[in-house]
C-alpha cells in the first residue's frame, strides 16, 4: 500500500509494525527524534537512512522526498509534525506515489491528529487503543467510532512470532473495506 498510518497510545506496538515495515524495505528514509530504527544517518547511508530533526527539518525531508523513487518513506511522530493540516507539498508527494513508486508510513498518538488533507488519501489506516475523546471522532471520522469504540474497550493481547504478547490488539482498515479486522 502507498499511505499507511498507524494510530495508537504509547507502547499499543506501532513502532513494533513500523520497524517491521522498514526492515522488510530496501530502501527506506525515516524522519525521527530519537532514530528508533537505529538507521545510519544521511548522506552517510543514502539508501537505509534517518533523518533527525533540528539537524535536519521537515523540509529537507520534503526535498529527498522528491528526489527518491522507489523509496518507504516514515515520519514518526506524525503527531508533531503535521498540525492541523498537511500542507500540498506533501499531498502532491502522496498524489505522486503511484508514479515515483514512493510508499509512505506515518505514525500518530491519536486518531483525531490525523489532519483531515491527509485522511482522505489513506490506503490502509492501522488502529490502536488512542487517548481521544469519543465524541472528537464521532465528530471527525464518524466511519471509524465503531471500531474506535471497539479498541477503547479491549484488553486483548496480541501474540507476536517471538511468543511474548507485546502488541494490543489492533484494527486494519482499508479505504476499500473500512470493516476488516486484524
Amino acid at each position: 500500500m502507498y499511505l499507511t498510518v498507524i494510530a495508537g497510545e504509547t507502547g499499543s506496538g506501532k513502532s513494533s509494525i513500523a520497524k517491521k515495515m522498514v526492515k522488510e524495505s530496501q530502501h527506506v528514509c525515516v524522519y525521527d527524534v530519537q532514530n528508533e530504527y537505529g538507521l545510519k544517518t544521511f548522506p552517510e547511508d543514502r539508501e537505509r537512512f534517518c533523518l533527525s530533526p533540528p539537524r535536519h527539518s521537515i523540509k529537507h525531508f520534503m526535498k529527498i522526498v522528491k528526489e527518491t523513487t522507489g523509496f518507504l518513506h516514515v515520519i514518526e511522530e506524525g503527531t508533531g509534525v503535521f498540525r492541523g493540516t498537511v500542507g500540498m507539498e506533501f499531498i502532491s508527494q502522496v498524489l505522486g506515489k503511484r508514479h515515483t513508486g514512493n510508499r509512505f508510513l506515518l505514525i500518530f498518538h491519536q486518531l483525531h491528529r490525523i489532519p483531515p488533507d491527509l485522511y482522505e488519501f489513506i490506503d490502509v489506516l492501522i488502529m490502536f487503543k488512542t487517548g481521544d475523546l469519543e465524541k472528537n471522532i464521532k465528530s471527525k471520522y464518524p466511519d471509524l467510532i465503531d471500531k474506535f469504540k471497539y479498541l477503547q474497550h479491549s484488553q486483548k493481547k496480541v501474540l507476536e512470532p517471538d511468543g511474548k504478547y507485546s502488541i494490543s490488539e489492533y484494527i486494519v482498515t482499508k479505504r476499500t473495506n473500512l470493516s476488516q479486522k486484524i
